[in-house]
Parts: C-alpha cells; structure tokens; sequence
C-alpha cells in the first residue's frame, strides 16, 4: 500500500512525503508530482511529493487519489486552490485529471509542467503561488 508521511522538514520534502507551512519546497523532482494546497482560514498550505513507485517498489495507482484527497481534507485544505506540478509527462492521464478533478481545476489554469527541478510555494494574498527553479 502506498503511504505518505508528515515531515516537519519545510524546505525539503521528500519523496512520499507532505508537510504543513507558510513557505514549502520539495526536494529535486526527476519523475515526481507535487501538489499544493491553501490551508482554510489560514496564511499556510500543505504540499505533497508523489513518486511513481514509493521506497518498497510500491507504484502509485488512481486508487491512491483517494489517499491522497483525505489528507488534503483531514488539514482542511481549500481544493479549490489546489495546484498540480511536476514532471507530470511521466503520470497517467487518469491520475492527472483525478487531481484536477478534485481541485475543480477543468481549464487546467493551475498546472506547471515544468520537468526536472524544484518546486516551492507559499501563499500571497490569500492565493497559492508556486514557483519553478531547475
């Protein structure tokens, strides 16, 4: 089974991995999917580092978006600022649109396929806004 762990570690989350703050940044993508999320009510968001196959060899399947959504909800996120971002050529249509899905995210408008890299993102203005650096 797929699992995500929480990490306190705000500017390096890793691989399977979420956490909760003003300013977060994954470590380096080379295949991953990220996704970033406003917290209700609040100045933080949460995001979250998925890999194509986890420490144990364990892919990540559209059964996992199920996974994924309750967390997202457990910390109250607002899905409806929910970004999608990543290497995401290497991810499954399906999977891509069940995110987009679950972030009413039909236009595509908060998407950044950028590949290879980092990808970091904090809330101004009461909107999530992500940034890319290779």
């Amino acid at each position: 089974m797929y699992s995500l762990t929480e990490t306190t570690n705000l500017t390096a989350i890793a691989e399977c991995q979420y956490a909760i703050g003003d300013k977060l940044k994954f470590t380096k993508f080379t295949s991953c999917l990220g996704l970033f999320c406003k917290i209700k009510d609040s100045t933080k968001l949460i995001g979250i580092h998925l890999v194509l196959f986890d420490e144990n060899d364990v892919p990540f399947t559209l059964a996992d978006v199920a996974t994924v959504r309750t967390v997202l909800e457990n910390w109250d996120a607002e899905l409806e600022t929910g970004w999608v971002v990543g290497c995401l050529d290497f991810w499954s249509s399906e999977i891509k649109s069940a995110f987009l899905e679950i972030f009413g995210d039909i236009d595509r408008e908060r998407i950044l396929n950028s590949d290879s890299g980092f990808y970091s993102a904090e809330v101004i203005n009461q909107a999530v806004v992500v940034t890319f650096e290779p």
